[in-house]
């Protein structure tokens, strides 16, 4: 697969991801939609910009801890311009949707580990294991969709429970970032000494 094949097919995963983000966020945080061209300019903005540094993220590492932080930065300043609900709840709710969907790849990926060695080893089988990657990124995103349909009519419930409580959301944001982290410090490590960095991943997932 060429290199600007997988490129785009990131690209397009990534974008998906934030409008994905942008639509879940922006009913749980009431965003106005009218349709105004502001608000259009605003969303798509962020969703094509944000897809390309996820993307490009994602063609050097499974995992970017830093492309997610601005992500959650620039998905909040975009939505901070169209809700009242508050800096805090917009922040904490776009760093854990973040959060949480790169958990569910790393989730996904440590699962796919029990029956298939190397999954991380892009460096040492570039072409065998790309169309892994891809695959997951594209599984973990269609479990986001599964959920979206489910919490369908529970948008107005979240956003009030998520306003009585958040500072708690800076909070766990900033737990679920350290764990992240930490996965992301143990993956750099992965090809001088493959066999312990899963052990410890494995460890930190039980």
């Amino acid at each position: 697969m060429s290199g600007e094949i997988v490129g785009f097919l990131l690209w397009l995963l990534s974008a998906w991801e934030v409008f994905m983000g942008w639509i879940i966020l922006s009913r749980i945080t009431g965003a106005r939609r009218s349709g105004k061209k502001r608000e259009i300019v605003i969303q798509w903005g962020c969703v094509l910009g944000l897809g390309v540094l996820l993307g490009m993220a994602r063609e050097r590492a499974f995992l970017s801890v830093a492309a997610l932080l601005v992500c959650a930065a620039v998905i909040s300043a975009g939505l901070g311009q169209l809700t009242k609900t508050g800096w805090r709840v917009v922040l904490g709710a776009s760093g854990i949707y973040f959060s949480f969907v790169a958990l569910l790849d790393l989730a996904l990926a440590l699962l796919y580990r029990n029956w298939r060695e190397g999954l991380f080893m892009s460096s040492l089988e570039p072409e065998k294991e790309i169309a892994w990657n891809l695959l997951l990124y594209t599984l973990t995103r269609l479990w986001i969709v599964i959920i979206m349909i489910l919490a369908a009519d529970m948008w107005e419930d979240v956003r009030e429970k998520l306003v009585s409580c958040r500072n708690l959301l800076l909070v766990l944001w900033g737990i679920l970032t350290l764990l992240l982290f930490r996965y992301e410090t143990a993956l750099t490590k992965l090809e001088s000494d493959p066999e312990s960095v899963w052990g410890i991943l494995e460890c930190r997932s039980c």
